[in-house]
């Protein structure tokens, strides 16, 4: 019990802080019902898994808004592992690890780069067989590319670049969830995005050429706040669960997450 409750503070600490791409189902503090390793109930419990998150079109607006300012779209590609705390069937409190890929107005392309989220999951009423929750989540990854592609040709980066994206994002949702096959659930999102170069001056050196150009970046913010998002949950033996999400209007985007219960 010691160890137990050392264990929760010490993930409470590491992750409360710090409040984004995953939602998840509604109901997902009480969606699971057995566990693989424990023979008795706890009041706490953990969930691990894996995270497929394709944002397929981002839409997003330059800072500073002038007569030359051009919409700018983002795209990005998100596998990763994920760890959370169960309390007492109705708080998570989640971390995620892995690996993004994006891309910028199709132009600029990064290798695929470390990427973290952290957030929290409540459950704060049920009627029936309908749960309403709240979730708040942080995402984070620092693309650093080599080249920016123009009409087909490639400007070599001289400069080292990084372009800082990160999302602020919460959601309402509300689930149906009799513990058979299907959670069907749906909800709305506010999020907050954004997409920091630095530096916002960089050298390029032009392909055919080699002369130098100098190229200005700028800072941009998601050009829509409000989304919403739909999905549904595979619950197969109480112990492993398969979910199946897309989110629409802020971004355009899907994903895919299998977890199980310890």
């Amino acid at each position: 019990m010691i160890l137990r409750a050392l264990f929760t503070i010490f993930f409470l600490v590491i992750t409360f802080p710090l409040w984004c791409f995953y939602i998840g189902n509604p109901s997902s503090p009480a969606l699971f019902t057995k566990s693989v390793l424990q023979t008795s109930e706890n009041w706490w419990q953990l969930h691990t898994g894996y995270v497929y998150d394709k944002m397929y079109k981002g839409r997003f607006k330059e800072r500073v808004v002038t007569e030359d300012s051009d919409p700018t779209f983002a795209t990005s590609d998100t596998q990763a592992a994920l760890l959370s705390l169960n309390l007492f069937n109705h708080w998570e409190i989640y971390g995620v690890v892995g690996g993004t890929k994006m891309t910028f107005d199709k132009q600029i392309y990064s290798h695929r780069r470390t990427s973290w989220s952290t957030g929290t999951k409540i459950l704060i009423y049920r009627l029936n067989n309908l749960y309403f929750g709240l979730d708040g989540k942080y995402f984070y990854t620092d693309q650093k590319p080599d080249y920016i592609l123009s009409d087909g040709d490639v400007y070599t980066l001289i400069t080292p670049l990084t372009m800082r994206y990160q999302e602020f994002q919460g959601s309402f949702g509300i689930a149906y969830n009799d513990y058979r096959l299907f959670s069907p659930y749906l909800g709305f999102t506010y999020l907050f995005s954004q997409i920091d170069p630095y530096p916002k001056t960089v050298i390029l050196k032009e392909p055919k050429t080699d002369d130098i150009i100098i190229f200005d970046l700028k800072e941009s913010d998601g050009k829509k706040t409000w989304g919403f998002y739909l999905g549904t949950t595979i619950v197969t033996t109480g112990q492993i669960n398969i979910n199946l999400e897309a989110r629409f209007f802020d971004q355009n985007a899907f994903n895919v997450s299998g977890a199980f219960r310890f």
